[in-house]
């Protein structure tokens, strides 16, 4: 929906809508059976530019007044309906009113321009800048893995203890054979060949003979 400002030119005054955007620059006044007194429309251009006006779809006839740095450029009175409005030198703006209202306004009068609403566009343009970037956070943190830990390592289960038929069959494939050994005997013989005379000879001449013997108390089954 369009701002609405007053404009004010050698002592005349109206209260206007502003259009400004695309859609609002290029449906004006048309269609509309007719406005109140001292009402128009001001076309804010998006840049300085040559003004090129079809009153083709309007209904009433309109006085145009072309305005350049706040300061009257020309006026186009009483347009009819079906006109085609050129104005050859590149203007900001130009303020659609009645006619005949613009017949006491000068070329080189100044414009005096008052915005008394913003357009509503802008206000939702703001309220979107606003939103858009929580909205983004919030899709964001809704993405990231929910609780935390130390590890991103998965967790490892110990396995339930055997049953003596399941020590047997993994004692088969192992070793091929079921037969258990007794209960501490395989620690016995690994720790008998801990250490060769040789090895033990040699660890001494390094370390000491507390050393070694340390080694081997570490080792001896409980």
């Amino acid at each position: 929906m369009p701002g609405t400002a007053i404009v004010t030119i050698n002592g005349e005054e109206w209260s206007v809508n502003v259009a400004t955007t695309s859609a609002e620059l290029i449906q004006g006044l048309s269609g509309i059976a007719s406005i109140p007194v001292r009402t128009g429309m001001l076309f804010v251009l998006p840049a300085r530019q040559v003004a090129t006006i079809q009153t083709n779809e309007m209904l009433f006839p309109i006085d145009i007044i072309f305005i350049k740095d706040d300061t009257v450029l020309s006026i186009a009175n009483n347009i009819s309906p079906e006109y085609l409005v050129e104005e050859a030198t590149p203007c900001d703006m130009f303020l659609e009113v009645n006619a005949n209202e613009a017949d006491e306004v000068e070329v080189g009068a100044t414009v005096s321009t008052v915005i008394t609403q913003e357009p509503i566009a802008n206000n939702f343009n703001q309220i979107i800048a606003f939103v858009l970037p929580l909205a983004i956070l919030a899709f964001v943190v809704g993405m990231l893995p929910k609780g935390s830990s130390h590890s991103s390592n998965p967790s490892r289960q110990l396995g339930m203890p055997k049953t003596e038929t399941e020590r047997r069959e993994a004692h088969l494939a192992k070793y091929g054979s079921r037969e258990l050994p007794e209960r501490g005997k395989g620690l016995e013989e690994y720790h008998s060949t801990w250490l060769t005379p040789e090895q033990r000879k040699e660890l001494e001449k390094k370390s000491g003979a507390v050393a070694v013997r340390w080694a081997e108390e570490a080792t001896r089954p409980g």
